[in-house]
């Protein structure tokens, strides 16, 4: 799996087509490439936001974004139109966070929801971030997409119990997320 995650469209749209192919599965995060991570200065130099956004993630098989990333780069719409634009011929499915609310998940045939199962939010950073790696990593050993959202849900919800920035002592190990997973 190879996961592109920059704060600013750091790896250029040019390489992303090579860096797709790399490994079995490829993904994006689209917080550089238009969302909010990009700064105003940047954001100023790129005449079309969307179609930037777009053309970024056409290469990959999972396509994240989170609800305001999706606003910065499509404007005001529903997350099911979100979900649903990021999907190209090389995406198995479309990932739209939604903070407390969980996530969207769409595929070319289908869209479903899967709640957030955090019940103690004291820091939120890193949590897309962290739902995403236990999401890549369970879809590894599954192909499953529901199992998948519902592992890095626990990720997620591991994390931002706590805070500290990015420590190790923050992020859970797997038999945190098992023991969260049997408890649902």
């Amino acid at each position: 799996m190879v996961y592109v995650c920059t704060m600013e469209d750091d790896v250029k749209i040019d390489d992303l087509k090579k860096i797709s192919k790399i490994g079995t599965y490829s993904a994006i995060d689209l917080g550089g490439y238009g969302g909010v991570h990009m700064s105003i200065e940047r954001r100023k130099k790129i005449n079309n936001i969307t179609k930037f956004a777009l053309e970024a993630s056409k290469y990959f098989n999972f396509v994240k974004a989170s609800d305001e990333d999706c606003l910065k780069i499509f404007g005001t719409k529903d997350e099911k139109y979100y979900g649903s634009k990021l999907i190209s011929k090389n995406t198995i499915a479309s990932i739209i966070t939604l903070g407390p609310k969980g996530c969207l998940i769409t595929t070319k045939k289908k869209q479903f929801y899967f709640p957030s199962i955090s019940k103690k939010i004291i820091d939120i950073t890193g949590s897309g971030d962290s739902f995403m790696g236990g999401f890549l990593s369970e879809y590894l050993n599954t192909n499953e997409l529901y199992e998948s959202a519902k592992y890095g849900s626990a990720v997620a919800s591991i994390l931002i119990s706590k805070t500290g920035g990015v420590s190790n002592d923050r992020f859970p190990d797997e038999i945190a997320v098992r023991k969260i997973l049997t408890e649902l």
